[in-house]
């Protein structure tokens, strides 16, 4: 059993304020723009690594259900440094002793899933009910107590979509172990949503509650775009690194599903949209035979109209890994990717450096 002994949650909790009763905003400095506002910022920092969270344990699960235990370890190992990452950022928000609460559930919340995706992978049922039991009961619970005085009211719905997502995370493992990826990759889409929902709820609601830490609007229009637009990158780059995975492993159902994930994910990606298709069947002939020329040609269709040319070296680099077997490096790098993703879109939002 491979316990992950990491501040983040088994999956994102969307929690419901209302905004009618929150309490005023304080507005940023007029010479700090909306989009680049703390308030904005903590949104950006919350979706990156609420969607890393999310990728992160469905990379596991079909690492798990299809037996390549070098390749689960490594993104055990993401979803580690993810959660320390996501503690970290709770006790910078709500202080270090709420924080700490917040961290230690989500702890026992990724302990859950993880047991849940190796039981389930193993096909031990026994095992398997207690682990979402554990998740269902104990993780809702500890974690909606440890988030709501930290929470403008009302927030009374934070049990019931913590179940959600609970529920939500179950269909994901379950489909992927059956091998039912087009289904698989369609929840991952769905839980995606959830976790940037949750982190954008979170980051408002925390601050509303924390005015004079977090100045500024994290729901203005132009924040929006930022963070969807972030959230978009960064998601590629996690489908991405799913599809060549699934081309080394020649996977061919799971090689579909994650096809399927990009196509539909390009649609909330900048114009032209030829880009995306074309990388796609660039990266795929990369990873099916690590051809020189083939690499060079992903480079090249990144270098224009958008430079994406740091973002896709990076996921290169992945594939190389990926090819090797270096499983040593895979996790490290595969987070250097989504963050070099999610660094272009940032840049591209607010033409400058990025905040998180």
């Amino acid at each position: 059993m491979v316990k992950v002994l990491a501040a983040a949650g088994c999956v994102a909790v969307l929690v419901a304020c209302d905004s009618a009763v929150a309490p005023p905003r304080i507005t940023p400095s007029p010479t700090i723009s909306e989009t680049e506002s703390p308030a904005a910022v903590l949104r950006v920092q919350m979706d990156r690594l609420f969607v890393e969270h999310t990728i992160a344990l469905a990379k596991m699960t079909l690492a798990a259900g299809a037996g390549r235990h070098e390749e689960f370890r490594a993104y055990a190992g993401v979803l580690a440094a993810n959660g320390s990452e996501v503690s970290a950022l709770f006790a910078s928000a709500v202080g270090v002793t709420a924080g700490g609460k917040i961290g230690a559930a989500w702890t026992d919340g990724n302990n859950y899933a993880v047991d849940y995706i190796v039981a389930s992978a193993t096909h031990d049922g026994d095992r398997a009910q207690t682990a979402m039991q554990q998740l269902s009961t104990n993780y809702v619970n500890e974690l909606s107590t440890a988030l709501l005085p930290n929470l403008p009211p009302p927030s009374d719905n934070v049990p019931k979509n913590t179940a959600s997502e609970v529920t939500g995370f179950k269909t994901l493992v379950d489909d992927a172990v059956a091998g039912s990826y087009p289904a698989a990759f369609t929840d991952l889409a769905l839980a995606v949503a959830r976790a940037s929902g949750s982190a954008d709820v979170l980051a408002d609601g925390i601050a509303h509650e924390f005015p004079d830490r977090y100045p500024g609007d994290a729901l203005h229009e132009s924040v929006n775009a930022r963070a969807e637009f972030g959230v978009s990158l960064t998601t590629e780059a996690g489908y991405y690194s799913m599809l060549t995975e699934a081309v080394v492993a020649k996977a061919a159902a799971e090689q579909g599903g994650a096809t399927q994930a990009i196509t539909s994910n390009a649609a909330a990606l900048p114009p032209p949209t030829e880009v995306w298709s074309q990388e796609t069947a660039l990266l795929v002939a990369y990873a099916a035979t690590g051809n020189a020329t083939a690499r060079e040609k992903v480079l090249s269709r990144a270098s224009a109209p958008l430079d994406l040319t740091s973002a896709f070296e990076a996921l290169l680099k992945v594939i190389d890994d990926q090819r090797s077997r270096a499983y040593g490096s895979l996790g490290d790098d595969d987070r250097a990717s989504a963050a070099a993703f999610a660094a272009v879109a940032d840049v591209i939002a607010t033409g400058s450096s990025p905040s998180s």
